[in-house]
């Protein structure tokens, strides 16, 4: 099993966090979700997820969610940066900015546009699996509110959610490596970003902590398939 699960709540202060948002292109009912990660790095190397959003939302809701997780965790004095996957032409980090100078209230963000597929990039997860350095709460530590159907004349239900039972159940079990091999895959595919080599580079544990190495990739496939990204 390379699943590892902490108990209770962390003392966040002790960890440098940063935020990952994926944001999906559209709102509408067949659409990928948005995701969000909060994460934080421990002076053991180690990533500690203390945060999820996993919705479809337009790009208003996508910067006001933002700013409630930014809020919640610290304010820009905690929160050292927020990474943003930029997909297409138009960028959601610009409205984001205009939005920070309306409401006076600015953080640190980056862009992230890749150059490599999102299987490429989610197999690098298995590094960071594999050696036990993803931590993530336990399922029913987090739950969310999330607003479903509203189109062709439906009500709107709002439903809780649990995101971390739907990473580990509908993505991180399922996903074998092989494009398409599951329906939505946002939540790993925002979570890969944590091994994006400009992230590598900027999101280092503590003042005095140790890190990992990066390690080998290659066996992503045949790893995964033999059950052994689970």
């Amino acid at each position: 099993e390379w699943l590892r699960f902490y108990a209770g709540k962390l003392d966040a202060s002790r960890l440098r966090i940063n935020i990952f948002v994926d944001g999906a292109k559209a709102k509408s009912a067949s659409s990928d979700y948005t995701c969000m990660w909060v994460v934080g790095r421990g002076r053991d190397g180690g990533y500690y997820v203390l945060d999820c959003v996993h919705e479809r939302l337009n790009l208003a809701e996508k910067i006001d969610r933002l700013f409630t997780l930014v809020e919640k965790w610290g304010g820009p004095g905690r929160v050292e940066r927020t990474w943003w996957e930029q997909v297409g032409p138009m960028s959601d980090v610009e409205s984001l900015r205009m939005e920070m100078n309306n409401r006076m209230y600015h953080f640190r963000v980056t862009e992230l546009r890749h150059t490599t597929n999102k299987d490429f990039r989610m197999k690098k997860l298995v590094v960071p699996f594999s050696q036990g350095q993803i931590w993530l709460p336990f399922p029913g530590s987090i739950v969310r509110q999330r607003t479903e159907g509203g189109a062709n004349g439906m009500p709107a239900v709002v439903r809780p959610y649990d995101p971390i039972l739907e990473f580990v159940e509908d993505e991180y079990k399922r996903y074998t490596g092989v494009q398409d091999s599951i329906q939505h895959d946002d939540l790993l595919d925002c979570l890969a970003d944590l091994w994006d080599d400009e992230v590598l580079a900027s999101f280092k544990p503590p003042d005095g902590g140790g890190e990992e190495g990066r390690g080998n990739t290659s066996n992503w496939a045949s790893e995964a398939r033999s059950g052994r990204f689970r």
